[in-house]
């Protein structure tokens, strides 16, 4: 308990300080392109779509669904995990962007139609829904990210992200709250089966938003 107090209180010194101009924002993780092929290419990311992560995907998935989108646009789609569990919806396209081309080979390979996959890291277009799905405390510049996100949503479009709770998230956070508006979050948490009982995995910060228009 004293150290999960400890620790909140470090996130929210670092947000106050980050949003005061005091200090940059900094990513969680600094992982190159090239380390992100290696990790697809031998199983490291396999746990993304284990069963315990379906909870947050059904969250997810509903607040796209919300949304009615015709477009969708998921930056850091990885192997497209999250493409599979919108296939019922009813959309016209939906395009993933990862900066991996050994996942974007993956995902490019599954087949979908309405879909394309691109080695990418800027958004582009126009889209009703753009998911930011666990990626968010890798950006470099996540200002820029945000504000490229915004010029990229439809007039009534939104942004839909999952963050994990770690020591960053509460500046993480309030970074985004700057740019967007929420509409709808949810604490996500799922179980896995560790010895003979079931126990929570790590919890995730989901998120439904709105761009704030100037």
């Amino acid at each position: 308990m004293a150290r999960r107090i400890v620790r909140s209180a470090g996130s929210r010194a670092e947000a106050l300080a980050v949003l005061a101009g005091v200090r940059a924002h900094r990513p969680r993780y600094d992982i190159a392109a090239s380390s992100w092929d290696s990790d697809y290419a031998s199983g490291e990311l396999d746990h993304c779509d284990a069963p315990h992560e379906a909870v947050r995907y059904t969250v997810l998935v509903g607040y796209i669904r919300d949304r009615r989108p015709r477009t969708i646009l998921d930056i850091g789609c990885g192997v497209g995990i999250l493409r599979r569990h919108v296939d019922h919806l009813d959309f016209n396209k939906y395009v993933g962007i990862d900066p991996s081309r050994a996942a974007v080979d993956v995902a490019a390979g599954l087949g979908y139609d309405r879909t394309d996959f691109e080695v990418a890291t800027v958004p582009t277009g126009a889209h009703d829904v753009i998911v930011c799905n666990e990626m968010l405390y890798y950006v470099d510049d996540l200002d820029d990210l945000l504000e490229r996100i915004g010029d990229c949503l439809t007039p009534d479009g939104r942004l839909v992200t999952s963050v994990y709770k770690h020591p960053g998230d509460f500046a993480l956070h309030r970074i985004l709250e700057r740019r967007f508006r929420a509409v709808q979050s949810m604490s996500a948490t799922g179980t896995r089966r560790t010895g003979g009982s079931w126990r929570p995995t790590r919890s995730a910060e989901v998120r439904a938003t709105r761009a704030r228009r100037h």
